[in-house]
């Protein structure tokens, strides 16, 4: 309705004269329409939609609200959490995917077989890590973020950024990840065919220090590392192309808020019931001793 109590367009009376209703009806449907919006803003399934989206950076489409909203006890649909949203202007990030290739097999000093074969689904932790090589566009160039991830409850456990893709940016990150997890024996450690990883000094790492055993993809299959693309484009979608970053200081830090205090303690994961990686951990291992 155009009807403006502020003159700027006509007197409310000549308005309400063109539209055939009377001043008394549009003045009490004002004042419901202001009763509503107030109540709503009271209301406390909007209160506690507006709290989510602000701890979670509008990181959360209504699906994933709709579960944070269960774990609190609201018994809410999907279409009323994404109406609500809608009403109450809370937008999620969304942006284009993009792909870059990163792995630069002509050089393989070694293929190792694809030990993994796509069995992502691992029953414990420090069983099978997955790790990759992603590019992140930094001041006209290009920053270079090697990640290892647990399988188990899909939890990076180790991490390193670099300004180039040299084979000490993955032994880096692969070696903060065994200190990190207790150095651990017999993890299969699965990759791509990337020159990093088929380097000698990283079998020497995997292989002989960490006595763990060697997977890889085959060749031009991004699929048979695809928790690693999942986790590289979540990455991108909800912290890393919105942001720009005025040094490679403030980077690393952006990454450790995201990464460590958020991905891993905060997010909920679709693949693990919607819980965070150290939740999904914490779970397992409390159940582990309750049965002891």
């Amino acid at each position: 309705m155009f009807i403006q109590d502020n003159q700027q367009r006509w007197p409310v009376r000549l308005q309400c004269s063109v539209l055939r209703v009377s001043a008394s009806g549009y003045y009490a449907w004002r004042d419901r329409q202001a009763h509503a919006s107030v109540a709503m803003s009271e209301d406390p399934l909007t209160i506690e939609l507006k709290s989510l989206h602000k701890l979670h950076e509008r990181r959360l489409g209504a699906r994933r609200m709709q579960s944070e909203l269960a774990k609190k006890g609201f018994q809410v649909g999907i279409y009323r959490v994404r109406k609500r949203m809608r009403e109450l202007e809370l937008v999620c990030l969304r942006t284009s995917r993009q792909r870059t290739q990163t792995t630069d097999s002509s050089q393989t000093r070694s293929a190792k077989p694809n030990t993994l074969n796509r069995e992502f689904d691992v029953a414990t932790p420090n069983t099978v890590w997955a790790t990759d090589i992603t590019y992140i566009n930094y001041r006209g160039s290009f920053l270079y973020l090697a990640v290892v991830l647990d399988l188990f409850a899909r939890r990076v456990i180790g991490y390193s950024v670099a300004q180039s893709m040299h084979t000490e940016l993955v032994l880096e990150a692969i070696e903060q990840a065994w200190i990190a997890r207790g150095c651990p024996r017999n993890v299969l450690v699965h990759s791509d065919r990337g020159s990093q990883y088929s380097a000698r000094s990283a079998e020497e790492l995997i292989e002989t220090r960490m006595q763990a055993v060697q997977s890889m993809s085959r060749k031009g299959n991004c699929w048979d590392n695809a928790v690693m693309e999942s986790f590289f484009s979540t990455l991108k979608l909800e912290y890393l192309n919105h942001w720009n970053f005025s040094s490679l200081k403030q980077f690393k830090l952006g990454l450790w808020e995201y990464i460590d205090a958020y991905y891993n303690r905060i997010r909920p994961h679709s693949t693990l019931g919607n819980v965070s990686p150290e939740e999904f951990e914490a779970n397992y291992f409390n159940t582990k001793l309750s049965t002891k």
